[in-house]
């Protein structure tokens, strides 16, 4: 594994972090140093066995956009669907959404494995994860079910633009959407977006200024009438 030894890892998180203190919380009453090491080692497996070994070619075979879509590797869709079968872009949420309240703490080492292997790849995960958090956390039940539910199961991805840095460190504008069930937008230039479709369907969505949902045709017709909203 280049740039992280699971060694350090473990003294990071078990003695320097104390990870296992945080089964005495009640969220984490559940776990133990040994649920949490099963996390990891998959995460090694995964990092090892699908994110590094195309790390190099990412670089050499650059995403290519024919005008319509944005074509990658087919092994970062093969890496990103071995990561939903493993369940990890689900783990940290509640069980009521497929998750089994992993740590934070024990998620973002979790990441840090594939994010030495390969960051490219291992950013769709980080992003896919930090858009259901934000929409969990913040969003209505309706747009937890349709907007963050797809992005947990691992059916679809979140994607995000950058936007430059004055308009970024000058209060870009939010306004509400048009109905209840629409996503807040924003106003500012974007100056790049992480675009690449791997394979799923992109929603059609004047949301894109800020961020939107790749699914797979599992929730098309609801996710569009949403959108459309």
């Amino acid at each position: 594994m280049p740039f992280i030894s699971r060694a350090t890892l473990d003294f990071l998180l078990y003695d320097w972090l104390d990870a296992t203190g945080l089964t005495r919380l009640s969220r984490f009453a559940d776990h133990n140093r040994e649920t949490f090491d099963a996390v990891l080692d998959l995460s090694a497996r995964l990092a090892d066995h699908h994110f590094a070994p195309h790390a190099k070619q990412s670089d050499q075979h650059e995403p290519v956009f024919d005008g319509e879509t944005v074509r990658v590797l087919p092994e970062i869709k093969a890496a990103l669907a071995a990561y939903a079968e493993a369940g990890l872009f689900a783990a940290s949420f509640d069980e009521a959404l497929g998750g089994a309240r992993i740590p934070a703490l024990i998620q973002t080492a979790s990441t840090a494995l594939t994010m030495a292997a390969n960051v490219a790849t291992a950013a769709y995960p980080m992003l896919t994860v930090a858009n259901a958090r934000l929409l969990t956390t913040f969003g209505s039940a309706s747009q937890i079910e349709v907007f963050a539910r797809p992005l947990i199961e691992g059916v679809g991805l979140a994607r995000c633009v950058c936007r430059s840095r004055k308009r970024a460190l000058h209060s870009p504008t939010l306004r509400p959407g048009p109905s209840a069930t629409a996503p807040t937008r924003s106003s500012g230039r974007a100056i790049g977006c992480l675009a690449t479709r791997c394979g799923f369907r992109a929603a059609t969505t004047t949301w894109s200024t800020t961020s939107s949902i790749w699914s797979l045709p599992k929730y098309p017709a609801t996710m569009d009438a949403l959108l459309r909203a």
